[in-house]
C-alpha cells in the first residue's frame, strides 16, 4: 500500500523572538505532518524530524578546510535555494557572532547552482552564505521531493567549528515566503531519501561520424558511468533524478564535456558526443625514477641529534654572551618526516641567534600522498641534461649515480633538479656549517647560511596544463627547493 504524505502549509507571524518551522511526524504516523512553534532552542525539534535536513562533512586538506553540505528534500515541495548560517530567531549570522557577516574565501557549487554572500536584512547588515539555482534554470533546477544532493561545498584557510553547527534556511519553491529552518547535523546522521532514477543514453562518434567502440562516458561527481559497444552507443541506468556533468573520453581524443544534463524519473535522456583527435604529445623528458629507494626513510641519518638541544615552538635561541666563543650547539624545533626545523647560532664569537638555518615542510595527510612525494622525490634528471649546462667538472659528474647537481660554488653544490639527495645533502652541510666545518667547501668557512624546502600534493586534477601540454587524471606534486 502506497501512503501519500500530505503538508499543509502553515503561515505564522510571530515577531521577532518565535518561528514557525515545519517538521514531519514520529514514525507511528507517516502520513502527517505538524507545525511546531518554539521560542528558544531548548525546544528546537531534533533535526531528524525537519522536513529538509542538510548535512555537514569536514574534509580536512594540508592548506585548507572544505565543508561539504548535503540537502536531503523530504518535502512535497521543490527547494531552489539554500541559506546557511543565519539565524531565524535571533536575526542575526551565526558565522561571525555579529554582522555584517565576511564572506568566506571560496565557495562551490553542484552543477545547475550558483553561490553568493545574501544580505538578510538591510538595516542589521546581516548576511548568511546562500546557494541559488544557477541563472536561466529557475523553472527546471532545484531539488526535487524526496531527493538528496551533495556538493555545497565552503572552503577555509583553517578549520572553523560555527560552519558545523550553524542553522539553515531552505525557502520553498510554490511557498517562497514559508521555509524549511533547522540546525545542521553530521552528515552520517542524515536519513537520506532514496531518489527516483531515470536512464542515460547516447552515441558517441569520431568528426568523421564513424562510431566509436570502448569510449568511457562518465558522469560527474558519482561513481556512475558506461562504456560504448561496437556501434559507439552506450546507456547508463539507476541514475538520481537531478541535474549532471557527463563526459566522453577515448585514448587519443580530446575529452568532451556536457553540462545540465537534466535526468527524469522513470525517463530516458539522451546525450551524443562527438570526439575530435586530440593534438599530437611531445614524448616526456626520460626521467628515471629510483624505485628501489621510494621507501627510504626520511630524514634518516640527514639530521644528527646527537647533543642537539630540542626546543618549542615560542621558545627563542639562547643568547650567546659577547667575546665568548662557546661550544657550536644545534638547536632542533621539530625532525618528523613531515616537518624539519634545526638552526645553529653564530660561529666563534658570533653572536648572531640563527646563522645557519634548515626547514623542511612536506604536506601530506595520509599515506598514499607522503609515497607521491617519495615517487617525486626519487625521481632524477636525464644525464644528457645535466651534462648540458655543467661546468668543467663533466668527469666527476659523470661517474654518479643519481645526478641532480651539475656544479659547484665555493664547493656548494648548485642543484639541477630537486631530489630527496638534494635535500639531504643541503641539510647535512647546514649542521656542518654550524658546527664549524669547512671540509666540504673547500676550506672557506661560512658566516651564515640558510636552506629550505617544501613538498605539497595537488588533490586528483581531470585536466592539468603545463607548458602547452595537457595532462588527465593526475596528481600534481610541487617541489620548491631555496
Amino acid at each position: 500500500m502506497k501512503t501519500k504524505l500530505r503538508v499543509t502549509y502553515l503561515i505564522a507571524i510571530l515577531g521577532s523572538l518565535c518561528a514557525a518551522i515545519l517538521v514531519p511526524a514520529r514514525a507511528d504516523r507517516p502520513a502527517t505532518w505538524r507545525l511546531e512553534r518554539h521560542h528558544d532552542r531548548a525546544h528546537e525539534p531534533d533535526p531528524q524530524d525537519y522536513l529538509v535536513q542538510i548535512g555537514v562533512r569536514v574534509v580536512q586538506r594540508p592548506d585548507r578546510c572544505l565543508y561539504v553540505y548535503t540537502v536531503a528534500n523530504r518535502s512535497n515541495d521543490t527547494l531552489t535555494t539554500i541559506q546557511i548560517g543565519y539565524d531565524v530567531v535571533t536575526e542575526r549570522c551565526e558565522l561571525t557572532g555579529a554582522p555584517p557577516h565576511a564572506p568566506p574565501d571560496t565557495a562551490y557549487s553542484p552543477v545547475g547552482w550558483q553561490s553568493a554572500p545574501v544580505q538578510m536584512k538591510r538595516k542589521d547588515k546581516t548576511f548568511a552564505v546562500e546557494w541559488k539555482v544557477a541563472r536561466g534554470l529557475e523553472n527546471t533546477g532545484g531539488i526535487p521531493p524526496n531527493v538528496s544532493i551533495s556538493g555545497f561545498t565552503v572552503v577555509l584557510p583553517e578549520r572553523d567549528p560555527l560552519y558545523e553547527t550553524c542553522h539553515f534556511r531552505a525557502p520553498f519553491k510554490s511557498l517562497p515566503f514559508m521555509s524549511s529552518i533547522g540546525r545542521l547535523m553530521p552528515e552520517a546522521e542524515m536519513d537520506i531519501p532514496i531518489s527516483a532514477t531515470g536512464t542515460v543514453l547516447g552515441v558517441v562518434t569520431n568528426a568523421l561520424g564513424a562510431a566509436m567502440p570502448y569510449a568511457n562516458i562518465i558522469i560527474k561527481g558519482t561513481q556512475l558511468g558506461g562504456r560504448t559497444s561496437a556501434d559507439g552507443s552506450y546507456f547508463i541506468t539507476k541514475v538520481p533524478v537531478g541535474r549532471y556533468t557527463l563526459s566522453a573520453r577515448s585514448m587519443g581524443f580530446t575529452p568532451r564535456d556536457q553540462d545540465h544534463v537534466r535526468v527524469r524519473e522513470n525517463a530516458s535522456t539522451k546525450v551524443d558526443f562527438e570526439l575530435t583527435k586530440a593534438p599530437p604529445y611531445a614524448p616526456c623528458v626520460p626521467y628515471v625514477t629510483a624505485t628501489g629507494r621510494i621507501t627510504v626513510p626520511f630524514p634518516g641519518d640527514a639530521v644528527d641529534t646527537r647533543h642537539a638541544r630540542f626546543l618549542e615552538r615560542s621558545e627563542r635561541i639562547p643568547a650567546k654572551q659577547p667575546g665568548k666563543d662557546s661550544k657550536p650547539q644545534l638547536y632542533i624545533y621539530s625532525n618528523t618526516a613531515q616537518e624539519i626545523s634545526l638552526a645553529y647560532s653564530g660561529v666563534g664569537q658570533d653572536t648572531t641567534r640563527r646563522a645557519f638555518v634548515a626547514t623542511v615542510h612536506r604536506n601530506f595527510s595520509n599515506i598514499d600522498e607522503e609515497r607521491l612525494i617519495c615517487i617525486a622525490e626519487e625521481t632524477y634528471p636525464p644525464l644528457e641534461s645535466v651534462l648540458s649546462v655543467a661546468d668543467s667538472r663533466r668527469d666527476t659528474l659523470t661517474k654518479e649515480k643519481r645526478l641532480w647537481w651539475y656544479g659547484a660554488f665555493d664547493g656548494v653544490r648548485l642543484p639541477y633538479a630537486v631530489t630527496l639527495d638534494a635535500v639531504r645533502y643541503y641539510l647535512k652541510l647546514t649542521q656542518a656549517l654550524g658546527r664549524g666545518d669547512s671540509s666540504q667547501t673547500g676550506g672557506i668557512r661560512m658566516k651564515s647560511s640558510e636552506f629550505s624546502y617544501h613538498a605539497n600534493v595537488s588533490p586528483l586534477n581531470p585536466t592539468y596544463s603545463r607548458d602547452g601540454r595537457v595532462f588527465h587524471d593526475v596528481y600534481v606534486v610541487e617541489m620548491g627547493l631555496k
